[in-house]
Protein backbone atom coordinates (compact mmCIF):
# COMPACT_ATOMS: atom_id res chain seq x y z
CA UNK A 1 0.00 0.00 0.00
CA UNK A 2 1.52 3.62 -0.90
CA UNK A 3 1.79 6.40 1.72
CA UNK A 4 -0.87 9.00 1.73
CA UNK A 5 -0.20 12.15 -0.78
CA UNK A 6 -1.52 15.04 0.71
CA UNK A 7 -4.16 17.36 -0.98
CA UNK A 8 -5.52 20.65 0.44
CA UNK A 9 -7.39 20.48 2.91
CA UNK A 10 -9.90 23.26 1.90
CA UNK A 11 -11.57 23.53 -1.63
CA UNK A 12 -11.28 27.80 -1.86
CA UNK A 13 -10.72 27.99 -5.07
CA UNK A 14 -14.41 28.96 -6.55
CA UNK A 15 -14.28 27.10 -9.98
CA UNK A 16 -12.72 23.88 -8.19
CA UNK A 17 -15.57 24.70 -5.85
CA UNK A 18 -18.37 25.13 -8.68
CA UNK A 19 -16.52 22.04 -10.40
CA UNK A 20 -17.74 19.72 -7.46
CA UNK A 21 -20.69 21.16 -5.71
CA UNK A 22 -22.34 20.88 -9.57
CA UNK A 23 -20.80 17.38 -10.16
CA UNK A 24 -23.46 14.82 -10.74
CA UNK A 25 -23.51 12.63 -7.29
CA UNK A 26 -27.22 11.93 -7.45
CA UNK A 27 -26.64 7.78 -7.04
CA UNK A 28 -23.15 8.38 -4.99
CA UNK A 29 -25.00 10.44 -2.44
CA UNK A 30 -28.47 8.91 -2.11
CA UNK A 31 -26.42 5.55 -1.66
CA UNK A 32 -25.53 6.96 1.58
CA UNK A 33 -29.08 8.21 2.73
CA UNK A 34 -30.29 4.79 2.43
CA UNK A 35 -26.59 3.34 4.23
CA UNK A 36 -27.92 4.91 6.85
CA UNK A 37 -31.45 3.71 6.79
CA UNK A 38 -29.55 0.10 6.82
CA UNK A 39 -27.80 1.09 9.54
CA UNK A 40 -29.48 2.56 12.15
CA UNK A 41 -33.12 1.16 11.24
CA UNK A 42 -36.21 3.52 9.41
CA UNK A 43 -36.83 4.14 12.87
CA UNK A 44 -33.91 6.60 13.68
CA UNK A 45 -35.69 9.99 13.13
CA UNK A 46 -32.31 12.26 14.07
CA UNK A 47 -33.87 15.94 15.37
CA UNK A 48 -30.98 17.68 15.45
CA UNK A 49 -27.71 17.13 12.87
CA UNK A 50 -24.18 18.29 13.16
CA UNK A 51 -22.97 17.89 9.61
CA UNK A 52 -19.15 18.75 9.40
CA UNK A 53 -17.35 19.42 6.10
CA UNK A 54 -20.66 20.15 4.49
CA UNK A 55 -18.77 21.27 1.19
CA UNK A 56 -21.56 22.47 -1.20
CA UNK A 57 -24.39 21.26 0.46
CA UNK A 58 -25.99 17.76 -1.37
CA UNK A 59 -25.42 15.99 1.61
CA UNK A 60 -26.63 17.92 3.63
CA UNK A 61 -29.84 19.00 1.93
CA UNK A 62 -30.55 15.12 1.46
CA UNK A 63 -30.58 14.08 5.19
CA UNK A 64 -32.90 17.29 5.39
CA UNK A 65 -35.48 15.78 3.06
CA UNK A 66 -35.15 12.53 4.59
CA UNK A 67 -35.84 13.56 8.26
CA UNK A 68 -38.62 16.38 7.80
CA UNK A 69 -38.61 17.46 11.41
CA UNK A 70 -34.73 17.78 11.94
CA UNK A 71 -32.99 20.90 12.12
CA UNK A 72 -28.87 20.66 11.29
CA UNK A 73 -25.98 23.18 11.81
CA UNK A 74 -23.70 22.57 8.50
CA UNK A 75 -20.56 23.60 8.97
CA UNK A 76 -17.28 24.11 6.02
CA UNK A 77 -13.93 25.90 6.24
CA UNK A 78 -14.58 27.19 2.69
CA UNK A 79 -16.24 30.47 2.20
CA UNK A 80 -16.63 29.23 -1.43
CA UNK A 81 -18.43 26.04 -0.60
CA UNK A 82 -21.01 27.83 1.88
CA UNK A 83 -21.37 30.42 -0.54
CA UNK A 84 -22.43 27.81 -2.57
CA UNK A 85 -24.45 25.69 -0.35
CA UNK A 86 -26.50 28.83 0.71
CA UNK A 87 -27.43 29.53 -2.80
CA UNK A 88 -28.81 26.63 -3.97
CA UNK A 89 -30.68 26.05 -0.95
CA UNK A 90 -32.91 29.11 -1.71
CA UNK A 91 -34.03 26.77 -4.12
CA UNK A 92 -36.13 24.98 -1.31
CA UNK A 93 -37.34 27.71 1.19
CA UNK A 94 -38.76 24.43 3.66
CA UNK A 95 -35.32 22.89 3.87
CA UNK A 96 -33.70 26.67 4.32
CA UNK A 97 -35.33 27.36 7.31
CA UNK A 98 -33.89 23.95 9.12
CA UNK A 99 -30.56 24.32 8.26
CA UNK A 100 -27.79 26.41 10.07
CA UNK A 101 -24.45 27.13 7.96
CA UNK A 102 -21.62 27.92 9.76
CA UNK A 103 -17.96 28.73 9.24
CA UNK A 104 -14.95 26.70 10.46
CA UNK A 105 -11.48 25.17 10.41
CA UNK A 106 -11.57 22.00 12.59
CA UNK A 107 -11.12 21.84 15.27
CA UNK A 108 -13.17 25.04 16.37
CA UNK A 109 -14.84 26.83 18.51
CA UNK A 110 -17.21 28.60 16.62
CA UNK A 111 -19.59 25.17 15.81
CA UNK A 112 -22.85 25.94 18.03
CA UNK A 113 -22.69 23.89 20.78
CA UNK A 114 -26.01 21.43 20.81
CA UNK A 115 -27.90 18.21 21.91
CA UNK A 116 -27.05 16.38 18.35
CA UNK A 117 -28.77 13.81 17.24
CA UNK A 118 -26.48 12.88 14.80
CA UNK A 119 -23.16 13.81 14.10
CA UNK A 120 -21.92 13.14 10.35
CA UNK A 121 -19.31 14.32 8.18
CA UNK A 122 -18.90 13.25 4.43
CA UNK A 123 -16.47 13.09 1.88
CA UNK A 124 -13.84 14.79 4.04
CA UNK A 125 -11.25 12.87 5.94
CA UNK A 126 -9.25 11.88 3.32
CA UNK A 127 -8.58 16.21 3.30
CA UNK A 128 -6.93 16.46 7.19
CA UNK A 129 -3.98 16.54 6.82
CA UNK A 130 -4.25 15.87 11.02
CA UNK A 131 -7.07 13.31 11.10
CA UNK A 132 -7.73 13.67 14.81
CA UNK A 133 -9.58 17.09 14.04
CA UNK A 134 -12.65 15.39 13.12
CA UNK A 135 -12.62 12.63 15.03
CA UNK A 136 -12.10 15.41 18.56
CA UNK A 137 -14.85 17.41 17.27
CA UNK A 138 -17.49 14.45 16.93
CA UNK A 139 -16.25 13.30 19.76
CA UNK A 140 -16.61 16.76 21.64
CA UNK A 141 -20.10 17.61 20.01
CA UNK A 142 -21.62 14.26 20.94
CA UNK A 143 -23.37 12.75 23.83
CA UNK A 144 -23.95 9.73 24.92
CA UNK A 145 -26.74 7.53 22.40
CA UNK A 146 -25.93 10.29 19.55
CA UNK A 147 -25.63 8.52 16.18
CA UNK A 148 -22.20 8.91 14.13
CA UNK A 149 -22.22 8.63 10.54
CA UNK A 150 -19.03 9.05 8.59
CA UNK A 151 -18.47 8.19 4.80
CA UNK A 152 -15.56 8.35 2.97
CA UNK A 153 -13.07 6.87 0.36
CA UNK A 154 -10.10 4.22 1.05
CA UNK A 155 -6.76 4.66 -0.17
CA UNK A 156 -5.68 2.92 -3.48
CA UNK A 157 -2.60 0.89 -3.67
CA UNK A 158 -0.93 3.02 -6.24
CA UNK A 159 -1.77 6.54 -8.40
CA UNK A 160 -2.48 3.56 -10.69
CA UNK A 161 -4.94 2.43 -9.50
CA UNK A 162 -6.56 5.81 -8.90
CA UNK A 163 -6.60 7.20 -12.07
CA UNK A 164 -7.98 3.52 -13.69
CA UNK A 165 -10.68 3.92 -10.97
CA UNK A 166 -11.13 7.22 -12.21
CA UNK A 167 -11.63 6.89 -16.00
CA UNK A 168 -14.10 3.95 -14.83
CA UNK A 169 -16.41 6.06 -12.64
CA UNK A 170 -16.08 9.63 -13.68
CA UNK A 171 -14.50 9.91 -17.09
CA UNK A 172 -17.26 12.02 -18.18
CA UNK A 173 -17.14 14.44 -15.43
CA UNK A 174 -15.11 18.00 -15.22
CA UNK A 175 -11.53 17.67 -15.98
CA UNK A 176 -10.79 19.81 -12.43
CA UNK A 177 -13.24 16.69 -10.71
CA UNK A 178 -11.60 13.51 -12.22
CA UNK A 179 -8.40 15.60 -10.79
CA UNK A 180 -9.64 15.91 -7.68
CA UNK A 181 -11.29 12.26 -7.42
CA UNK A 182 -7.52 10.74 -8.50
CA UNK A 183 -6.21 13.05 -5.36
CA UNK A 184 -8.47 12.06 -2.83
CA UNK A 185 -8.25 8.40 -3.70
CA UNK A 186 -4.55 8.66 -2.80
CA UNK A 187 -4.94 10.73 -0.04
CA UNK A 188 -7.47 8.81 2.17
CA UNK A 189 -6.90 6.62 4.52
CA UNK A 190 -7.04 2.56 4.92
CA UNK A 191 -9.28 1.25 7.32
CA UNK A 192 -6.89 -0.06 9.52
CA UNK A 193 -5.49 3.50 10.02
CA UNK A 194 -9.27 5.08 10.44
CA UNK A 195 -9.72 2.07 13.55
CA UNK A 196 -6.40 3.28 15.04
CA UNK A 197 -7.65 6.86 15.16
CA UNK A 198 -10.57 6.14 16.27
CA UNK A 199 -8.54 4.44 19.55
CA UNK A 200 -6.31 7.16 20.03
CA UNK A 201 -9.82 9.57 20.23
CA UNK A 202 -11.57 7.28 22.13
CA UNK A 203 -14.52 6.46 19.70
CA UNK A 204 -13.99 2.51 19.98
CA UNK A 205 -17.64 2.15 19.95
CA UNK A 206 -17.33 3.06 16.40
CA UNK A 207 -17.30 0.73 13.30
CA UNK A 208 -15.76 0.55 10.43
CA UNK A 209 -17.06 -0.75 7.46
CA UNK A 210 -15.34 -1.16 3.99
CA UNK A 211 -17.73 -0.49 0.87
CA UNK A 212 -16.47 -2.36 -2.43
CA UNK A 213 -13.06 -1.13 -2.81
CA UNK A 214 -13.28 2.56 -2.88
CA UNK A 215 -15.89 3.62 0.27
CA UNK A 216 -15.53 3.12 4.01
CA UNK A 217 -18.62 3.58 6.22
CA UNK A 218 -17.51 4.48 9.98
CA UNK A 219 -20.71 4.16 11.97
CA UNK A 220 -22.48 3.65 15.36
CA UNK A 221 -23.54 5.14 18.76
CA UNK A 222 -21.04 7.07 20.80
CA UNK A 223 -20.79 5.86 23.83
CA UNK A 224 -18.63 7.57 26.43
CA UNK A 225 -15.25 5.37 27.69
Amino acid sequence: MMERILEPELMEDMEQAIAYAHADFATSHQLRVTWFHERFGMGSQPASILDLCCGGGDMTFRFARAFAHAHIVAVDGSQAMLDIAAQDVKAEPELAGRIQFAKAFLPSDDIPQGNYDLAMSHSALHHFHNPLALWETIRAHARPGTMVFVSDLQRVESVETAQRIVRERAGNEHPILQQDFAASLCAAFTPEEVREQLKTTGLNSLRVETIGDVYMLIHGVFQPE
